[in-house]
Parts: structure tokens; C-alpha cells; sequence
């Protein structure tokens, strides 16, 4: 009953915050999708993901609680790739929960309720009954409804382990004449005898906890099924991996997610939490199974000045595939002492790095100003301000869909002219529907414009050239590329950032045309030339139509004509005879039958 009443509570919160909360714009939700699928080659351990900390910036300013789940479901529909969680082991119940502060007995009676709690000097606003199962029930509602090619995407958790303990207290007991003897006391007065309703809260493994993602989890035992199935790694596009491709993991083992430690801060004691050989099968442990990930904090500015000046050294794509080879799942989170900047965000997911937002709504007031009267709109103002610039591939505001009714030249107000041998159309030709890199990313442009095309190394991803001659994009049908190189497109942000610096060593200046466009169907973005066709809409053009019609409309065409002279001109002998034969049959049985007067 409880559950049910718990249920209905959260639908009614869900239907109130989705009237409240920002959803993606159509711009970001092509955008985001269109990054997916060009990276659907590159193996997870190297996708550049966005993210943020569920207790910074949601649970902290709108509570411990249910209703704080909707804000979570608004986040994962906004195509957050990345959530951080701490998760606390209470010492006194021996169980895993989300508040920071246990609960004292008298505050364990009623589940539902909000209420204060404190502990190590500070207050929490806390729900007895939410557990961490109720995070991944709300994770798992997501994947649901996304569970669709066009929709579905990766979902990275990052979990911090924590302890809830107290510091034992020796206590003199049994005093005599000659000794004092002492018994510690691990559980404060007041925390030892909790309303046996509250005990069923929680669960006492983490395995346990994280058990309700149920088959949308991608477990270290799967991963090492997966290996031994590719002996030799998953090799493609130069990456070697033992992880599976963005494409395998979605649409071949259909898993979303996959949960990972990154800090371990819990309390060596008897009653601690020791992590078992269950739950590093279920969840990607640290130095276990050779899962090493890069975590860094955004205070290390040491990294981003190493990517700096990659970027504008002399071109060498074996330093690319170095960081690629030597790291995985590179993530930073900032802090309250060093938050994210608009600049700086966008430089970290330019150097290949998912990045999780962990400071406070006060942290980011400088990029989205002061909006202390509502919380709310605090975090609708933050996702809107960070995930368009947490995309590696697009520039800011990009794609401009508005742009592709443009059919004049006066509405190009981009910086289209930074190189200086660009040409512009001059027969008024304007389709803005292909897409070029500038310096700050891919953008729609003209397809009739004549840019320099960017040629990829077929074996070597991070080994760009670049045409001397200018073309449209039309024109890269023709494959003027080099021997060996192919008209080409970054998958990964480390790519994009090889081509960068292959531009900046040898002068050459944005734009360059990249293989990828949304000619066929608008928002569909397709690599593979102007011809390639959107796998999500089949393409119907005028002569695949007539010859899809063209037989059933001849069909019907002899069936009207069939029925027309069947009508009118075709004179069936037995029905036309049928009415006069009859009447024939009754008069002569009535002239042989014939009496007079009444029969004796």
C-alpha cells in the first residue's frame, strides 16, 4: 500500500515538473543525437559524456525525497550521459542510504515524511523511506521510455562510497573497589532501536542496491564474456578495446548503463563495509579486472594546459593515439573552489574528457546569474546554460535548424569568410544543409559554398590532410582525397582535435567541409556523402513512389473496368432468361392442375 501511495505521488510530481522544467530544444536534441551516432564506432571507455552530481544539484537543494526523483527523470530526458551519486553505508542498520544523516528513532515511523535531520554539524532534509533502489527505479523508468533506436542512450553512474559511523565512546561499567571495566559504544542513544518498518529500507549489498537497473546493466562479468568472445578485442576504426562500441553496447547487448566506484571513503571497522566478490561482479571496481579510469578534479589545470599546447604543436596523430591508448573513461568533476566556467567546460570536452557538474547553484551564478528566489529555475538555468557547450562535436548554437529555409545571403551572419580563398555561391543556390568545422565546431553552412574538404586516413583516424583546391559539398562525391584517405569526419573529440592542429600547423583556416549532412531528411544527420540516406526514415523520392503505386493503381484500374462492362454491356443467359421461365412453369401446372367448383 505504501509503494502505491508512494507510485501515485510520484506520477502526480512528474506531470507538475515537467511544466516547470526546460526539456532540449530541438537544436540540442538533433544535436545530440547526431553526436551519438557518429561515435557509434567508438568504444565506451573513450565516449565523451556530460554529466552531474545528483547530490550537489539535486538532492541537496530540493531535499532527500521522492519528489526530488522528478527532477532526476527531467535530467536523463535532457540526454545527461553521466551521474554521480554518494551512497552512505549506515553502520547503525548496517543498510545503504542516500541521506548523509541517519535517522533517529522517533523521526523512523512515518516513511514518507520530510523531515530535519542533523549530523557532523549540519541539517538535511531527508525521507526516511528513499533508498538508492529508488534512484535506479527512476533510471530504470528512463530507459523504458527511451527505448527506442532513435532515443536511446548511454548512461554512465559514478558512485562515491561514504560511512555513516560513531565514534565509540568508552563507557565505565561494573565499577568495584579494584577495577573499572568499559564497553564501547558504536551506536549513539537515541539511533539503536529504529521502527521495524524503516529497517526494511535499504539493502544491505551493493549489489543489492543497484540490482533494479535489472538488464539494462552492463556488468564486469558481461564485460569479460564479451572478451573472450573477441579474442582479440573490439578492433574498428583503430581503437582497440576490450570494451564494446557505443553501437554494440545500445543495439547489440541493449545495455544502457554501467556503474563504477570512483572514491571509496568508507570506514574500516567491524561493522564498515567490506566490498565483496558479488558486488565487483556486478559493479566496475577500481584496480579490479584492470578497470583503471581517469578521474581528475578541474582545479588540475596542468591537463588542460598539456591539451593546449597539443593543439598547437607540430602535427603528430601518434600523440593522439597515445591518450587514447594510455587512458579511459577520462572524467573531471569540479568543485565548490573550482567550478566550472563556460570556457573552461568547453576545454575539457574538447580534450576528450566526460565532465560532471559537483559545485552549488551559488558556484555557477556567474554564468547564470542570481536565481536564489527559485530552485527551479536555478537548475533549468544551469542545463540550458552547460549542455550546449558540453557537446565536443557542435558549435554553440549549432545546428541552426531555423537556418535551412534560409534563401538568402543576407541571412548568413556566420563567420563564414575566415578563410580568405573561400568562395561564396553566386547562383543564388542556398541549401543549408551540410555541415562544416569552423574553430569552434561543426556548423550548418551552404552546401553550394566552395570550402576545402577534409580528408581522413582510412587506418588512422587521428591522420588528417586537407584539399588545396575549394569545392562544394556536392562535390565530394567525386573522392579527390589522396590515396589511402577518404573524405572524412571526427567520431571522437580527440579526432576533432587531431584535425585542429593539423589546421593550425600548416595556416590553413576554418571552415573545411566534413562528411556529414542532413540533405535527405531535415534533423537526420548522415555521414557517407550528399547521397547517403537517414537510417531512421525510409526515402520515398518521386520515381520510388510511382513505382510503389504504379502496380496496385493498374490493378485497380482493370478491376473498374471489369465491373463497368460486367454492369452494362454483359448479358448473363440464365439470370436474363430466369424470370420468364418460371412464369412458363406456373401457368402450365396451373392450365394441367385446372379444376371447377370445389373438389369432393
Amino acid at each position: 500500500m505504501l509503494r502505491l501511495h508512494l507510485a501515485v505521488y510520484f506520477y502526480l510530481c512528474t506531470v507538475v515538473a515537467f511544466e516547470n522544467w526546460p526539456l532540449l530544444s530541438e537544436n540540442q536534441d538533433d544535436a545530440s543525437r547526431a553526436q551519438r551516432d557518429m561515435s557509434e564506432n567508438i568504444p565506451i571507455d573513450q565516449l565523451g559524456l556530460s554529466g552531474l552530481s545528483l547530490n550537489q544539484l539535486v538532492f541537496e537543494p530540493y531535499g532527500y525525497n521522492f519528489a526530488a526523483l522528478n527532477e532526476l527523470l527531467m535530467i536523463l530526458s535532457g540526454k545527461v550521459g553521466a551521474l554521480m551519486l554518494d551512497m552512505y553505508w549506515n553502520e547503525f542498520t548496517q543498510t545503504w542510504q542516500l541521506c548523509p544523516a541517519p535517522f533517529p528513532n522517533n523521526l523512523t515511523g512515518n516513511l514518507t515524511n520530510t523531515v530535519d535531520v542533523s549530523w557532523n554539524g549540519k541539517t538535511y532534509q531527508c525521507e526516511p523511506g528513499l533508498s538508492p533502489a529508488d534512484v535506479m527505479a527512476t533510471i530504470t523508468q528512463y530507459f523504458r521510455t527511451s527505448n527506442v533506436k532513435v532515443t536511446a542512450n548511454m548512461v554512465l553512474l559514478l558512485l562515491n562510497l561514504k560511512s555513516i559511523y560513531y565514534e565509540p565512546v568508552a563507557t565505565a561499567t561494573n565499577r568495584t573497589y579494584n577495577s573499572t571495566s568499559t564497553r564501547l559504544d558504536s551506536i549513539p542513544s537515541g539511533y539503536e532501536s529504529p521502527d521495524p518498518s524503516y529497517l526494511l529500507v535499504g539493502n544491505s549489498t551493493l549489489a543489492q542496491s543497484v540490482s533494479g537497473l535489472g538488464s539494462w546493466l552492463f556488468m564486469p562479468l558481461e564485460l569479460q564474456v564479451f572478451s573472450e568472445s573477441s579474442p582479440s578485442g573490439n578492433y574498428t576504426n583503430y581503437y582497440s578495446s576490450e570494451y564494446p562500441t557505443q553501437y554494440d553496447f545500445l543495439f547489440n547487448l541493449f545495455k544502457r548503463t554501467m556503474v563504477s566506484v570512483v572514491n571509496n571513503d568508507l570506514r574500516l571497522s567491524n561493522k564498515g563495509y567490506n566490498i565483496s566478490s558479488l558486488d565487483k561482479d556486478t559493479i566496475f571496481v577500481p584496480t579490479e579486472d584492470d578497470f583503471e579510469p581517469t578521474f581528475v578534479n578541474s582545479s588540475d589545470i596542468g591537463i588542460l594546459t598539456n591539451c593546449s599546447r597539443l593543439r598547437h604543436s607540430a602535427f603528430d596523430p601518434s600523440l593522439f593515439s597515445v591518450i587514447v591508448g594510455q587512458s579511459r573513461f577520462r572524467t573531471v568533476v569540479d568543485s565548490l573552489s573550482t567550478p566550472f566556467t563556460n570556457d573552461s567546460l568547453q576545454m575539457w570536452t574538447e580534450c576528450g574528457f566526460n565532465t560532471v557538474l559537483n559545485a552549488s547553484y551559488k558556484s555557477y551564478e556567474s554564468q547564470i546569474g542570481d536565481r536564489t528566489n527559485n530552485t527551479a529555475d536555478q537548475l533549468g538555468a544551469i542545463f540550458n546554460n552547460f549542455v550546449p557547450l558540453q557537446y565536443w562535436s557542435w558549435a554553440p548554437n549549432q545546428p541552426n535548424i531555423a537556418k535551412e529555409n534560409t534563401t538568402s545571403a543576407t541571412n548568413d551572419d556566420d563567420s563564414d569568410t575566415e578563410d580568405n580563398q573561400f568562395e561564396s555561391t553566386t547562383n543564388a543556390q542556398f541549401a543549408f544543409k551540410c555541415i562544416a568545422m569552423t574553430s569552434q565546431g561543426w556548423t550548418m553552412s551552404n552546401c553550394y559554398d566552395k570550402y576545402r574538404l577534409a580528408c581522413q586516413r582510412m587506418d588512422n583516424p587521428f591522420d588528417w590532410t586537407i584539399l588545396s583546391s575549394l569545392s562544394t559539398y556536392f562535390d565530394s562525391s567525386d573522392n579527390k582525397c589522396p590515396e589511402n584517405y577518404a573524405f572524412g569526419l571526427p567520431q571522437l573529440s580527440i579526432e576533432q582535435g587531431a584535425l585542429w592542429t593539423f589546421l593550425d600547423s600548416r595556416n590553413i583556416l576554418a571552415p573545411v567541409w566534413i562528411d556529414l549532412n542532413d540533405i535527405t531528411v531535415t534533423g537526420c544527420y548522415v555521414t557517407g556523402g550528399p547521397y547517403a540516406e537517414c537510417p531512421y526514415t525510409k526515402i520515398v523520392t518521386t520515381l520510388n513512389l510511382i513505382r510503389q503505386i504504379a502496380p496496385s493503381v493498374v490493378v485497380a484500374f482493370v478491376i473498374i473496368l471489369l465491373v463497368f462492362w460486367e454492369k452494362f454491356f454483359l448479358r448473363t443467359p440464365v439470370h436474363s432468361n430466369r424470370k420468364h421461365y418460371w412464369k412458363r412453369a406456373i401457368n402450365q401446372y396451373y392450365k394441367e392442375n385446372e379444376y371447377e367448383g370445389v373438389p369432393s
